[in-house]
């Protein structure tokens, strides 16, 4: 027999996950602009803030966090093929520099919105 939550129920729970998710994004933004240049961090924070006032939904906090991760791992892919190779890693020991999921996530949260725009136009 399967129990079913009741609705109100699960949605505590989406959104208690949902607001996680946004403080371990804005926390490793926040260690991410710390640890690197300051010209890097600038620009990340110039893209990070209109990302974050524009983020209405839950869609790009998951957008986000899919992204982040999909975008890191291929990297990490061509990087292991020998496509290319970054000079100041972070984790010396993979080749990944630290604001590499920060910037595969704006990016796909920058990307996902442009998208709704033109999806919305053709409505």
């Amino acid at each position: 027999m399967i129990r079913v939550m009741p609705s109100g129920r699960q949605n505590l729970i989406k959104k208690v996950v949902l607001w996680g998710l946004r403080i371990v994004i804005l926390l490793y933004s926040a260690v991410t602009v710390s640890l690197i240049k300051r010209s890097i961090a600038l620009t990340y924070t110039i893209f990070l803030i209109p990302a974050v006032i524009f983020w209405r939904g839950d869609r790009d906090v998951i957008i986000f966090i899919v992204g982040g991760i999909l975008g890191t791992f291929g990297e990490l892919i061509c990087m292991k093929l020998g496509f290319w190779h970054y000079h100041y890693p972070l984790f010396k020991s993979i080749g990944l520099p630290l604001s590499l999921p920060l910037a595969w996530g704006l990016s796909s949260v920058i990307i996902g919105r442009i998208a709704l725009i033109w999806e919305k136009d053709k409505h």
